[in-house]
């Protein structure tokens, strides 16, 4: 039999399929290099066509979301990057989103990166970041949409006291801007709606 084996090539295939195997199981981060590399490579490179970057990021799953944590700081279209985690929707990204939330807090330019960085909070659901969500919603210096944006996240998964200040903050913003207003982002109060038990 081992003769027969030989002769039609299923030897070549059996130690070939053994040797992968090693290699997959003797080095766990041969992957990941390679899914930080694709990460690079897609990056930057130029678009296909409008969202094509996103698509082709959020192609590669899970195992790139820490890549693509690690550029968030250093990529110079971090809503790229963001809008590929709320596609991917890893909470290992929890994390390195809420320290990047700290990090542009303060940054008036940053407004649409905050809100889609609290919207994958939200999507998340991962409680370890209910404390910055915390911050925002009760900072009275940020801006509304931004505090209502924490609050649908707050609402939706936050703890239960947190969770009762949350739908409060909805509520009142509901009821000072009707449909219509011009002042806010009706978008953004209704998602946050949504989140309302």
């Amino acid at each position: 039999m081992e003769r027969l084996r030989h002769k039609t090539g299923w030897w070549w295939v059996e130690e070939s399929a053994a040797m992968l195997l090693c290699v997959l199981t003797f080095t766990p981060g041969l992957y990941a290099q390679d899914v930080a590399a694709r990460v690079e490579q897609i990056l930057s490179s130029p678009q296909r066509y409008s969202g094509s970057m996103i698509d082709d990021l959020a192609q590669l799953g899970r195992p790139a979301a820490p890549a693509l944590a690690q550029k968030l700081d250093s990529y110079r279209f971090p809503l790229v990057i963001l809008q590929a985690l709320r596609r991917i929707r890893d909470t290992s990204a929890t994390l390195p989103v809420v320290a990047y939330l700290d990090r542009i807090s303060a940054d008036p330019d940053r407004q649409e990166e905050r809100l889609v960085a609290i919207t994958l909070l939200r999507e998340l659901g991962d409680t370890r970041a209910e404390s910055t969500l915390y911050r925002f919603l009760t900072d009275p210096t940020a801006q509304l949409a931004t505090r209502v944006a924490a609050a649908s996240a707050l609402a939706k998964w936050g703890s239960p006291g947190v969770k009762q200040q949350a739908v409060a903050l909805i509520l009142k913003v509901a009821r000072e801007h009707p449909p219509g207003t011009r002042a806010f982002r009706h978008d953004i109060l209704d998602e946050a709606l949504a989140s309302v038990d």
